[in-house]
């Protein structure tokens, strides 16, 4: 493992910073990401967490950038990997449990706005499948920090069914999504939950 507090900081100042999810809790740099992705792009993350996927694309190339592209999508959360860092008396991971049709309130900060498209998701990190669309904008960011529709930065999503496939902790994450359509560059934030519906009882997958 590694030490986060000694990445060294490789990189120039970055100027394009522009978004992520506020709240819920959203993942963040974590020493699972550092070794799935290397330290370049951990780096780059660490120094501007609203980076957008096209600036750490060509990190992964950098000799010695110690990215595996086995273990880190990019196109998932930036590369940014499930890692509890908390868990209760009995064991388990302090990962939120909501049952479906939980109306869950979000907020995101958007730096710099860049017209373009959005959606929310629910999405299998496994497959990179999105299982359910929350949310989306045909139009979004279109417009100057502080005259922004309210709902581009505020908004609610309801947690749908998900039968067995987001039970467990690391399984699921809803995903904030917006690709700059002029700039041609793609934005994302992740927070991980779990939802099972009252009643149901499901097994925890094999490794």
């Amino acid at each position: 493992m590694h030490a986060l507090s000694l990445l060294p900081l490789l990189l120039p100042a970055l100027i394009a910073s522009h978004g992520l999810i506020l709240s819920p809790a959203p993942r963040t740099v974590t020493d699972a990401s550092l070794d799935a992705c290397g330290r370049a792009i951990t780096t780059a993350i660490t120094k501007d967490n609203t980076s957008y996927v096209e600036q750490l694309t060509p990190l992964a190339a950098q000799p010695g950038s110690g990215y595996n592209a086995s273990a880190c999508n990019l196109a998932l959360c930036k590369g940014l990997q499930y890692a509890p860092t908390v868990t209760l008396a009995d064991g388990e991971p302090t990962v939120p449990l909501y049952t479906p049709g939980t109306v869950l309130p979000m907020k995101v900060w958007i730096r710099i706005p860049h017209a373009g498209i959005a959606n929310v998701s629910v999405v299998d990190t496994k497959t990179n499948e999105a299982i359910a669309v929350l949310k989306s904008w045909d139009v979004y960011a279109a417009g100057k920090v502080g005259s922004l529709p309210k709902d581009n930065e505020e908004f609610e999503v309801t947690v749908p069914d998900t039968a067995c496939r987001c039970a467990f902790e690391g399984q699921c994450v809803v995903q904030w999504w917006w690709f700059g359509t002029q700039v041609r560059q793609t934005y994302a934030s992740c927070v991980d939950f779990r939802s099972v519906a009252e009643g149901v009882r499901c097994e925890r997958p094999m490794e």
